[in-house]
């Protein structure tokens, strides 16, 4: 969007001309280049569309000064210059792909190498980062405040496949490498329907084919969808808020080409005026609007400018200027909230500065170090095995006299050929190297820090520890991982509460009740769900007593054992859902969400317990073996009873006339009938209880 910008109006020849000036740096004081005559817009906009124009344009420059203003916090540099000096550390960025320019032979031979120092440290940090994909646990209440743990399995079950059908582990991947080389990662959120025009062929009753669009949804592109956002395309008010959604407002500057414009706001009613590569102007002066080229885009491209204000609840989108749609539309979502959640590597302040300090931005100076003496030891060698060289006497020895076998007749026995002494010291060069790279390790995290063993490791603790100590030295990014967990994680549940519960429209008609979607989650050995799940929304009357609930959880009971016979293993939960919305719900991160437990440390965990229980006498040990000696290796889990021996009868001590133990001790001995009654009803109250 131009912003720094003059039209001077001007008499030439009788005729009244607009003549456009703008600025080509930021720092200059002047609009000095001339971009030539300018015609009035067939857009001219009044009333409330031309004022939030207006207001678009004013917050759009204060946006921009946020952006390129100097910074303390960034050593003097704007953060679009710290987001591309970042950016090329980590491409380790080096012009003309590190060769020295032809023309300058005294140079040619010095090394101009680059270490991927920052590159490599960023993946490897992202790798362990992202080991895990942390995602928060939902806890609900009522309004008394009374848990509602139904509620939270059925939240984290939607949550579950929102996060499947948005791709989240990508953008969680994506969200946490751009924060280790940005000044901040920005993740953008929304759920839409997204419709397309088709071709349809049809035969009339004469034979003859017809063909007709037809407006249909397009299914990839509906529902949710989340993408990272580069640093330059948001535009805020306050650099000194760290708080996203406590910003006065939020503006997406981005570029589109001209034909999904177009087809993206089809249904606007400005989207007559939309042209490739112009951008409509406003003038102060005459108060108009002007047709000009943008410099900054081509001819097939379009500017599309979102903004949101959240104190007016309201979503305003233009393109190269123009408006589409309505001037004072609301915000889509319910809850007012900004679709972004935002995180970075390191704070540079007590919390308040909206952006913050890359990994790459933190070991920019001795990664210079390290390639600075990386490169003088390569020279330093290059003279050690091939020393330049003087000639004395009166021939002339030259380069070609430097052949492997070849004879050389010398007429003066004076003369001779002696190499220059090189006195450079390379193990100084590598030694300060090794020091360098182990500020390099304090700065990131050093291999052995990052849970790398020294030797070998066996025991549940020694892998713990290995683990923990990983977690521990990455442990402040890990919480800013949870931040944004639970940032996103609040878009994503006012999401499903927003569109999951709502009824479709299509199937209204003609029918007695509402009719909502279904959803069908799969299995995850990850989320602890060794079966399918189907949530359905269904408008019941409230469940008032014990006996009725019991009585609907017996029928779900009955038609999951249905689907089970036939071969589909699922639970199944009905929901209200007007209870599902009216309830209050909360995301937490707690340690074993940002820290779980590996596989291999559980396995080992087991095969400990084992050891320690299999020749207690007081434990049942056809249930150690399954639980905790095939249950480490999940292929033998699977199929335990296979491996089990079948169980011998047991002898009756009456028939040798001996007396059964009733000591204290034995508690098969002790069982009450009644008791184990009890625990098979509190299992299948348990089971049903969803």
């Amino acid at each position: 969007m131009l912003t720094d910008y003059n039209i001077e109006h001007k008499n030439i020849g009788g005729k009244e001309e607009s003549i456009l000036y703008i600025k080509t740096d930021k720092k200059q004081k002047n609009y000095g280049e001339l971009k030539g005559k300018v015609e009035l817009s067939e857009y001219q906009p009044d009333g409330a569309e031309k004022d939030m124009i207006y207001e678009i344009r004013k917050n759009f420059q204060l946006g921009e000064e946020t952006l390129t203003k100097p910074r303390r916090e960034f050593n003097d540099l704007s953060v679009l210059d710290r987001a591309m000096i970042d950016q090329m550390a980590y491409n380790n960025f080096m012009p003309n792909d590190g060769d020295y320019n032809d023309g300058d032979p005294l140079s040619e031979w010095r090394s101009n190498a680059q270490r991927p120092i920052i590159r490599n440290k960023v993946l490897s940090i992202g790798a362990h980062a992202t080991a895990n994909v942390r995602a928060p646990r939902v806890f609900a209440c009522d309004d008394d405040s009374n848990e509602q743990k139904e509620s939270e399995e059925v939240m984290s079950l939607l949550m579950d496949l929102d996060n499947s059908r948005a791709n989240y582990i990508r953008t969680y991947l994506y969200t946490t490498l751009t924060a280790l080389f940005q000044p901040a990662s920005i993740v953008y959120r929304e759920y839409s329907d997204v419709y397309r025009m088709i071709r349809t062929e049809e035969e009339d009753e004469k034979g003859n084919i017809k063909s007709k669009l037809i407006r249909v949804k397009d299914e990839e592109k509906s529902g949710p969808k989340s993408e990272v956002v580069p640093v330059e395309e948001i535009l805020i008010p306050n650099f000194y808020e760290n708080d996203i959604q406590e910003q006065d407002w939020v503006i997406r500057r981005r570029i589109i080409s001209y034909d999904t414009a177009k087809l993206k706001y089809s249904d606007c009613k400005n989207v007559k005026y939309l042209k490739p590569g112009i951008s409509v102007i406003f003038d102060d002066a005459n108060q108009g609007f002007y047709d000009v080229y943008d410099p900054e885009m081509r001819d097939y491209l379009s500017e599309e400018v979102t903004y949101w204000n959240k104190s007016k609840d309201i979503k305003i989108s233009s393109v190269n200027g123009i408006i589409m749609g309505e001037c004072d539309k609301k915000n889509p979502r319910k809850d007012g909230r900004y679709p972004f959640a935002k995180m970075y590597y390191e704070t540079m302040d007590e919390g308040k500065c909206f952006y913050g300090m890359s990994l790459a931005a933190k070991m920019t100076q001795d990664a210079k170090i390290i390639n600075t003496l990386y490169q003088m030891m390569i020279d330093g060698t290059y003279l050690k095995i091939m020393p330049p060289m003087v000639a004395i006497g009166s021939d002339m020895i030259g380069n070609d006299v430097m052949i492997p076998g070849l004879t050389t007749t010398l007429t003066d026995e004076k003369s001779s050929l002696k190499p220059i002494t090189n006195q450079s010291d390379t193990m100084s060069g590598f030694n300060m190297l090794s020091e360098v790279e182990k500020s390099i390790d304090d700065t990131s995290v050093s291999p052995v820090s990052q849970g790398q063993a020294t030797g070998s490791t066996n025991t549940a603790y020694e892998i713990s520890r290995l683990e923990r100590n990983a977690s521990t030295m990455l442990g402040l990014f890990n919480k800013m991982q949870a931040d944004f967990s639970i940032q996103y994680g609040m878009l994503v549940k006012n999401d499903i509460i927003q569109y999951y519960t709502m009824a479709n429209i299509e199937d209204i008609l003609g029918k007695d009740s509402l009719m909502y979607e279904q959803f069908i989650i799969p299995s995850s050995n990850d989320a602890g769900r060794s079966k399918n799940a189907v949530v359905r929304f269904k408008d019941m009357d409230e469940i008032k007593s014990k006996d009725e609930y019991l009585e609907k959880s017996y029928k779900l009971l009955e038609e999951e054992k249905k689907e089970s016979e036939e071969g589909n293993e699922m639970n199944i939960y009905e929901a209200n859902p007007i209870l599902f919305r009216n309830a209050k719900y909360s995301l937490i991160v707690d340690s074993e969400i940002m820290n779980p437990n590996s596989k291999d440390l559980e396995r080992a965990y087991k095969l400990e317990a084992y050891d320690r229980m299999i020749q207690n006498p007081l434990i049942k040990q056809d249930l150690v073996t399954k639980d905790f000696l095939l249950g480490a290796y999940s292929d033998l889990f699977q199929s335990t009873e296979k491996y089990m021996q079948d169980e011998q009868p047991m002898q009756n001590p009456m028939m040798n006339g001996q007396q059964p133990n009733t000591t204290p001790g034995n508690p098969q001995n002790n069982m009450n009938p009644s008791e184990t009654t009890l625990k098979s009803e509190g299992s299948l109250n348990n089971l049903i209880n969803k």
